[in-house]
């Protein structure tokens, strides 16, 4: 017995299992996506003399970035605060995306000099920010002579 139905979940050659699959796929990819884009995006390098952090923060104020290092952890708290909306709905969205509230990120670096630590925050919406380290060591290169059994 073959049914045709325009409605149903379940395209050709797709099995309940399929179905099911596809549909858990996808929640878990939206759940990501949505707490991916409630955070920042950044990078960290570290040489012998320091970390230096890299933060995408698009669209934030300089005013709205809280920095704080404590407990050998840097913390970056930035607010993006949603302009007034009218009530009457006068700017007639079809949909919004852009997020609106506090994002923060911990980092782990420890050993900083906490009376050095610079950041700057530049017109593209990035921020740099170096914290330099206390020891700053220079591993000792030593090279080594190798036998020969021949």
């Amino acid at each position: 017995m073959h049914m045709d139905n325009k409605y149903s979940i379940f395209s050709r050659g797709q099995n309940v299992f399929d179905v099911a699959n596809e549909m858990l796929t996808k929640s878990v990819s939206q759940f990501a996506d949505n707490a991916y884009n409630h955070s920042f995006k950044l990078d960290i390098k570290e040489t012998n003399n320091d970390y230096t952090v890299h933060v995408d923060l698009p669209g934030i104020k300089q005013e709205d970035i809280q920095l704080d290092y404590q407990n050998d952890a840097l913390s970056i708290t930035a607010k993006r605060l949603e302009e007034s909306v009218v009530e009457n709905n006068e700017h007639n969205y079809i949909k919004r995306e852009r997020s609106f509230g506090s994002m923060h990120r911990s980092l782990y670096l420890p050993d900083v000099q906490v009376e050095a630590i610079k950041a700057t925050y530049k017109k593209d919406g990035t921020l740099d920010i170096v914290l330099p380290k206390l020891h700053v060591t220079e591993a000792p290169k030593q090279s080594i002579k190798i036998d020969s059994e021949i």
